[in-house]
């Protein structure tokens, strides 16, 4: 129990002094216990989840001592565990199939087609990084209604038979079969022949050769004082062939005509003058004619006019002397040299030189006692587009050099000497000296 006094008597003095001792007093005292009810304490933490995915539960729990019951006091009214749902993640939620669907149509109408069927990943769905199903969505099967008709079609052809001929033409035959298939559940058999046949030929027969009839006679080579006409025939009807036999006698035939006497010919008369030369300067032409006495009506044989080349040069000098034979033995040429005026000797003369040379042949007193070369066969070549230089070749590979102009054959001093005038050009033509 307690009691209190206070301290007002006197009150304390302005000086700060307060009374002395304290203002209440405690003394124990006891008449009986009171009853103490119970009360719950704070609850404590939540326990972990009891999943670790998906939804679980958590408890806590909570003591009836705040205070403990006592002296006939109440208990804590309540519960004492408290829980609650839980989820930390959602758990994985692997698929699975649904059942499968019906079957499709067959795919054909008769023979082996397929069908179908089809089921969904989605009893259940998958989630939260579950797995796929396991397995295929599609199913297939074969599936017949009734066989489709096979319509037949041909084999290969086999190899051909042999020849019915040994020479010119026979015939060889091939045959096939109807099998590639065999034509079923009414199907239509192959359209065809089921053996076939051609021209063969192993070798050519030998033909002999035959004469065609005699061509008609030529007319006569002359028409008096005896000549020849003469007839061929060809060896055609037919020509020999595929090592036949060749015609047996000749294919040509001559007989004797014009026997009559010929009247005398024409007679030319003498030669006229050679015309000046066609150009005053360099290479030029020259002319000259004759005439024809047919008084006997007999037209005179040959040509009644004829040209020359001529060549004028206008030069100061004289001439050098000749030089000597090109050759010790047989004939050769000798030439000579003068000095000419180049406005005419140039290159509007026809020259690129103003040193003109005039040639002639020689013959020695004594013979070569043998042959320019051992054999007079020779490969002769030009080797000059306007020039006409010939190239013989001979055995030992000893050269001749010779030069064809305006169709004369005629020596040259050395294979370095330029070929006057135009010539025709042949290359690589055999010959023979």
């Amino acid at each position: 129990m307690i009691r209190n006094r206070t301290c007002d008597n006197p009150p304390p003095s302005f000086d700060g002094n307060n009374c002395e001792g304290s203002a209440s007093e405690n003394q124990s005292c006891k008449l009986t216990n009171c009853s103490v009810n119970g009360n719950w304490s704070v609850w404590m933490a939540w326990s972990s989840c009891s999943a670790s995915c998906g939804n679980g539960t958590r408890t806590r729990n909570r003591t009836c001592d705040n205070p403990v019951p006592a002296f006939g006091g109440e208990e804590c009214y309540g519960i004492n565990t408290d829980s609650e749902e839980c989820m930390i993640i959602n758990c994985p939620i692997n698929g699975n199939w649904s059942v499968w669907l019906a079957w499709s149509s067959c795919s054909a109408s008769c023979d082996n087609g397929t069908r179908t069927r089809n089921r969904t990943c989605d009893n259940p769905v998958l989630a939260f990084g579950g797995e796929e199903c396991d397995g295929i969505d599609t199913d297939s099967e074969v599936c017949m209604i009734i066989n489709c008709p096979i319509n037949g079609n041909w084999s290969v052809w086999l190899a051909w038979s042999s020849c019915s001929a040994s020479c010119d033409n026979g015939t060889k035959t091939r045959n096939r079969t109807c099998d590639n298939p065999v034509p079923a559940f009414s199907g239509e058999k192959c359209d065809g022949i089921d053996t076939d046949s051609e021209v063969c030929m192993i070798i050519n027969c030998p033909i002999n050769g035959i004469w065609s009839s005699w061509q008609s006679w030529s007319d006569c080579s002359t028409t008096c004082g005896g000549g020849i006409k003469n007839r061929t025939r060809i060896c055609d009807n037919p020509a020999p062939e595929h090592f036949g036999l060749d015609c047996d006698g000749h294919c040509f035939e001559s007989s004797s005509c014009g026997e009559g006497t010929c009247p005398p010919s024409g007679v030319w008369g003498t030669w006229t003058e050679w015309t000046d030369c066609s150009a005053s300067c360099g290479e030029g032409v020259s002319g000259r004619t004759r005439i024809c006495d047919n008084s006997t009506g007999i037209e005179c044989i040959g040509t009644k006019s004829e040209t020359k080349g001529c060549q004028i040069w206008k030069c100061y000098d004289s001439w050098g002397d000749w030089s000597a034979c090109s050759f010790t033995c047989g004939s050769g040429i000798r030439t000579r040299n003068r000095t000419c005026d180049g406005e005419f000797t140039g290159e509007k003369c026809g020259l690129n030189t103003t040193m003109f040379r005039d040639v002639k042949s020689c013959v020695n007193p004594e013979s070569c006692q043998e042959s320019f070369c051992e054999s007079r066969n020779g490969i002769c070549s030009y080797h000059h587009p306007h020039r006409g230089d010939l190239y013989i070749t001979c055995d030992g590979n000893r050269f001749m050099y010779e030069r064809l102009c305006n169709v004369l054959l005629r020596y040259k001093v050395s294979n370095t000497d330029e070929c006057e005038g135009y010539c025709d050009r042949e290359d690589n033509v055999p010959c023979s000296l």
